[in-house]
């Protein structure tokens, strides 16, 4: 990916993550895991996409265990990214009114996890399943499931009219003092960070399934 198609690739993205966190202080779980979706009105129409991905094979290379003591998790991702164009894994320290978070992302890639220190009452209310995002249009309910060991919710919300950005897909669970938020960005036109024979999709997917949480 050049340098211009990687500026326009993070400013997509943006828009999808921003409507998450503008107005407050991102394989989802093994088969048994999930417990019944929060009932909110009116309710959205599930899609198939919502359905975990089958992972037919390791990716070329098998996956590389990334530890992150400074954030405290830990989780696996395709070794061939340590490679090409989605090989370096970069943070950035992020502040509004009423958040305080570290990003964590791939270059080249849609997948993101915001680590949040401080963070609004929307947020919490999000991740508790009490309320919908107020941004964007919800194509699930909020669903809760298990993420880490840890009690989460997920769902996936679309932006009307975005061409670009197709759909998002976002979890969100507490653990310690710090609240976790992790997304993929379904972003059409773009080149993306597949692991063949997986799609990046399902590598986001599977960093979920390897998920552990520090202590």
């Amino acid at each position: 990916m050049d340098i211009s198609s990687r500026k326009v690739c993070k400013a997509i993205l943006m828009i999808g993550l921003l409507v998450l966190v503008s107005c407050s202080p991102a394989r989802f779980v093994p088969e048994g895991t999930a417990t019944e979706a929060v009932s909110i009105s009116p309710t959205p129409t599930s899609r198939p996409y919502w359905d975990l991905l089958p992972l037919p094979s390791d990716p070329a290379g098998g996956w590389t265990a990334i530890r992150m003591e400074d954030s405290g998790i830990s989780f696996q991702y395709p070794s061939v990214y340590q490679e090409g164009n989605c090989g370096t894994i970069f943070t950035e320290d992020k502040m509004g009114a009423d958040y305080q978070s570290r990003l964590i992302g791939f270059e080249g890639s849609s997948i993101r996890i915001h680590v949040f220190d401080e963070w609004g009452s929307e947020l919490d209310q999000i991740a508790g399943g009490d309320q919908p995002p107020s941004e964007g249009e919800l194509v699930t309910s909020v669903e809760p499931f298990s993420l880490g060991g840890m009690p989460a919710v997920r769902y996936i919300s679309m932006i009307p009219n975005n061409v670009a950005l197709e759909y998002t897909k976002v979890a969100l669970a507490y653990h310690g003092d710090r609240l976790y938020m992790f997304s993929f960005g379904n972003v059409t036109y773009l080149p993306s960070c597949d692991a063949p024979p997986l799609s990046e999709e399902q590598v986001y997917e599977h960093l979920l399934s390897t998920l552990d949480f520090l202590d």
